[in-house]
């Protein structure tokens, strides 16, 4: 007979999971682990980088008969956790969402499936849950990037489906798991009352990250020259001669207009040109194609 992650013991195998999910988990997964052994709703607060990732793994060797649905917001997100979970993973989206996707979504061969929140209160997912054998095999919810439930559907009606995430927690009846890098009060309030936190345990693990800094510095020129930026970007500094080039330093660059991530990836693309490093730039946005995000 099957059991759920809420009826499950807390003293669970870890030697067995360990050896299925081949590496040591730190002992903060192991205790969001155990808390929903005993069917705690968690809040999990981790830096990015942390190992929030590695709890989906976790939940799969540690419930090999269950599946647990993982709420994520962003298609890029889907397929790379299942990538990363391996063959017992599975992501349905409205690029892939076959038949055969289904089906397999309910065949025990998949421990864990990724989706958002559109899918999961969407008709074909809905339907899967009029399946009584289908109910009793879902472990719980874990919904990835939770602070997003404030950002894009209390604090304004981007996705406004995030709110109906209640509506499957009433259906299944199982633990549910929220983890972000960061929860201010407004977002752990809107998670509790609209994700349905109820017999809740926070993990906070705080957000000090002491590998990362922040520097704050006095605009020299023009924001529309995008010259302050060379300050930042020592491949592009001028060398003498015999002197080697700074190696290129891994950066992120963002903006949140468009319009100027087009301009500056063009002021980019030329300086990089000039100082003989081109193609070592690119641009993405959310109209990327598929095959370059990839």
């Amino acid at each position: 007979m099957q059991t759920s992650a809420t009826q499950a013991s807390s003293s669970l195998n870890w030697a067995s999971i360990q050896s299925n999910i081949g590496f040591i988990p730190r002992s903060w997964q192991q205790h969001v682990v155990e808390l929903l052994a005993k069917g705690r709703d968690v809040m999990l607060i981790a830096p990015t980088g942390s190992g929030k990732g590695a709890i989906f793994n976790l939940l799969v060797a540690a419930w090999p008969n269950l599946l647990w649905l993982a709420i994520l917001p962003l298609k890029s997100l889907e397929m790379e956790m299942a990538a990363r979970v391996g063959a017992r993973a599975e992501y349905i989206n409205s690029d892939h969402k076959s038949a055969d996707v289904l089906a397999r979504i309910k065949s025990d061969e998949v421990g864990i499936v990724f989706l958002s929140a559109e899918m999961a209160v969407g008709r074909d997912f809905i339907r899967l849950f009029e399946d009584e054998a289908f109910r009793k095999r879902l472990g719980g919810i874990v919904f990835d990037e939770a602070h997003t439930l404030y950002e894009w559907a209390v604090k304004s009606s981007f996705r406004p489906q995030l709110m109906e995430l209640s509506g499957i927690r009433h259906i299944l009846g199982r633990p549910s798991l929220a983890m972000s890098a960061t929860l201010p009060t407004a977002h752990r309030t809107a998670l509790k009352n609209h994700f349905e936190l109820r017999n809740l345990e926070t993990v906070d693990l705080g957000v000090n990250r002491p590998n990362l800094c922040i520097r704050i510095a006095a605009m020299q020129h023009s924001p529309n020259s995008f010259l302050d930026l060379a300050a930042w970007l020592p491949e592009l500094w001028s060398v003498g001669e015999g002197e080697a080039r700074h190696p290129v330093v891994p950066t992120i660059i963002y903006l949140n207009d468009k319009s100027k991530i087009q301009q500056l990836f063009g002021v980019l693309k030329r300086w990089y040109e000039r100082a003989g490093l081109g193609g070592k730039c690119t641009i993405y946005t959310s109209e990327s194609s598929r095959s370059h995000k990839e």
